[in-house]
């Protein structure tokens, strides 16, 4: 019995360190990552109605906004073009139905409300910010006034602006 008790000592030893052999572990790293764009949208630009406004008004104003939406920090501009009836650099409001046989009436689109800073689509006329985030609307108050002569046939006047962002 003695023999065959020896004899298993070394079948035990043996399994033992096959046992181990199997349970040996090994490992790596890796990584996880995503990678943020900035994005940047108009979320609204809201129409400006001087609404109805009699021929002796001279300069009649109103307000609208262009809210923006831009991931946080991202850098942007704001830029107005001068319309569909610009010439020489003022934007103009026209006839809905007359069209052309009705005067222009001429009009400006501002930053501030003090009229003094033109918002136009290059330069210092851009409005510049920063994002806060993309479910965040940034409000840009618009401030227009009319010019008018008080000759102007009565009716609708109207011009289409479009607001670009860049960022």
């Amino acid at each position: 019995m003695r023999s065959h008790l020896l004899l298993c000592v070394p079948l035990l030893a043996l399994a033992v360190h096959a046992s181990a052999q199997t349970t040996q572990t090994t490992s790596d790293d890796f990584r996880v990552s995503i990678d943020i764009t900035k994005a940047c949208e108009i979320i609204a630009a809201n129409d400006i109605s001087f609404g109805e406004v009699s021929p002796s008004a001279s300069q009649p104003t109103a307000t609208g906004n262009v809210q923006v939406a831009c991931s946080t920090g991202t850098d942007y501009t704001l830029g107005l073009n001068y319309g569909q009836n610009e010439e020489s650099s003022v934007r103009h409001m026209q006839h809905t139905t007359l069209g052309a046989t009705a005067p222009l009436i001429p009009y400006t689109l501002s930053s501030n409300s003090g009229h003094s800073v033109p918002w136009t689509n290059s330069g210092v006329g851009l409005v510049s910010g920063t994002g806060t985030g993309v479910d965040d609307a940034i409000s840009h108050p618009v401030y227009a006034r009319a010019t008018l002569a008080g000759t102007e046939p009565p009716g609708t006047y109207e011009d289409l602006v479009t607001a670009t962002l860049t960022f």
